[in-house]
């Protein structure tokens, strides 16, 4: 099971995530934040999997966030959506080499040795 955490500050766009996320049986939304303040409190208290965020919130950015989980060495990979097609944010992130945290989380059945997901890696880290 992926456990994850939404922070968007769209109601709309948050409501529409955390639904269509709700309909995989391997994942669990835990949650879901409007600012990256209460995402960044959310982290702590529920310990996701996997932080789904915008790039753009009020509080912390995304972007902030995913530097924050750095800082602190979490254990949780980090997802960050835009809605614009060329954001220049994404040069920032990987320059800040934040992209060796980003995750994608890939829906594997049944992992090595017939194992499920939740005994196996649920995500797959992007190399530079």
């Amino acid at each position: 099971m992926i456990r994850i955490l939404l922070a968007e500050d769209q109601a709309m766009v948050r409501g529409a995530l955390t639904a269509l996320l709700s309909l995989e049986t391997d994942i669990e939304v835990l949650g879901a934040a409007a600012d990256g303040e209460a995402a960044w409190r959310e982290l702590q208290r529920l310990k996701p999997d996997l932080l789904v965020t915008d790039i753009e919130m009020p509080g912390l950015t995304g972007l902030e966030l995913a530097q924050r989980i750095q800082r602190y060495a979490l254990p949780v990979k980090v997802v960050i959506v835009t809605t614009f097609a060329r954001d220049p944010r994404h040069r920032q992130c990987v320059e800040k080499r934040l992209r060796r945290r980003a995750c994608a989380a890939f829906r594997n059945r049944r992992g090595a040795g017939g194992r499920s997901d939740s005994q196996d890696q649920s995500g797959r880290l992007f190399r530079r």
